[in-house]
């Protein structure tokens, strides 16, 4: 794969190169110019972005995981907002197909900013098939405020992970994670468990 900067503005469908990209200042997928659908960043080869600031995803903009040979683990130093209201339809699209199933393997979304005014928001509406991490302590936490998300996969947090959406939340975690190979996932080491659910 290739190392390369991509510009951090997306407004027209695209499909990114496989091998380690940097963005700077920040990434954002704005859909506006894209229709009622949005835009597509396709990914269709292994590929890691480092987002060296803020990821912000809104107006239908989507990252696409596609098969059979896609995979993402996303970097990002900053904030994180995927959706700017409660009905928004940006996000993360991991696709299946008839031999290649939706696996959260094939996603990874980590936060590895340390701060703990960090935010990162979770609005859309499509479900998250994938692996999040956050790796702030104290108050920053990962905040969905979707109304009943839908999770496929792991979220792993060194702080609070809320839900403060209405509706309830659905969290099936994938047992297939804990037999991945190491270093499978470059941010974070397999197998995951989980230490402590509290209901409020």
């Amino acid at each position: 794969g290739s190392t390369g900067n991509l510009f951090g503005l997306y407004t027209s469908s695209t499909i990114l190169p496989s091998g380690v990209q940097y963005v700077s200042p920040g990434l954002e997928i704005d859909g506006t110019s894209g229709g009622a659908s949005g835009i597509n960043v396709d990914i269709t080869q292994p590929t890691v972005i480092i987002v060296q600031g803020d990821l912000y995803m809104h107006h239908g903009g989507k990252m696409r995981i596609v098969p059979p040979d896609g995979r993402l683990e996303i970097f990002v130093e900053g904030n994180i907002k995927i959706g700017g209201v409660i009905s928004s339809t940006a996000g993360f699209v991991n696709e299946a197909s008839p031999s290649v199933p939706n696996e959260p393997k094939r996603l990874a979304l980590y936060s590895t900013s340390i701060s703990p005014s960090r935010t990162f928001q979770y609005y859309t509406t499509l479900p998250f098939s994938g692996v999040m991490y956050s790796a702030a302590p104290n108050n920053a936490k990962i905040d969905f405020q979707a109304t009943s998300p839908i999770i496929y996969g792991a979220i792993l947090a060194n702080y609070n992970i809320e839900f403060n959406g209405t509706g309830s939340p659905q969290i099936h975690y994938d047992t297939a994670l804990q037999y991945l190979p190491k270093g499978w996932f470059k941010g974070i080491n397999t197998p995951f468990i989980i230490v402590q659910v509290t209901e409020s």
